[in-house]
């Protein structure tokens, strides 16, 4: 392989290394806060990076190391005790985040349960 061929693709593997997230690298956790099951789905950017299909149980926790992989959206929904599933719905929170914790509401008209973007407790 002759040098500007090797400098071209070393150029384009760093523009590409880059270009993801500042938050991509690390860990990411989901945090069920609510005494029913849960279940969701974690969509990467990048097909290298397979999307997760996540089952937590009431007061659960799911965490996984996602390395570099920058998350491009995110559902969660939780199934009451007559077995009917809720979407949640997101608040201020950001579907691409590392970090999800998800509430049951009876608060909030029409939500059954709310997703947020708070940092796990260890």
């Amino acid at each position: 392989m002759n040098k500007s061929i090797a400098l071209g693709l070393a150029a384009l593997i760093l523009m590409a290394s880059s270009s993801q997230s500042a938050q991509a690298a690390g860990k990411m956790t989901v945090v069920n806060n609510s005494k029913f099951a849960l279940t969701g789905s974690i969509m990467y950017h990048t097909a290298l990076c397979k999307d997760d299909k996540i089952h937590v149980a009431g007061n659960g926790k799911w965490s996984v190391n996602s390395g570099l992989c920058a998350v491009k959206g995110s559902s969660f929904s939780l199934t009451d005790k007559q077995g009917v599933s809720h979407v949640c719905a997101y608040g201020s929170a950001s579907h691409t985040a590392q970090n999800f914790r998800i509430y049951h509401r009876t608060s909030i008209p029409n939500a059954f349960c709310e997703v947020t973007n708070e940092a796990p407790m260890y």
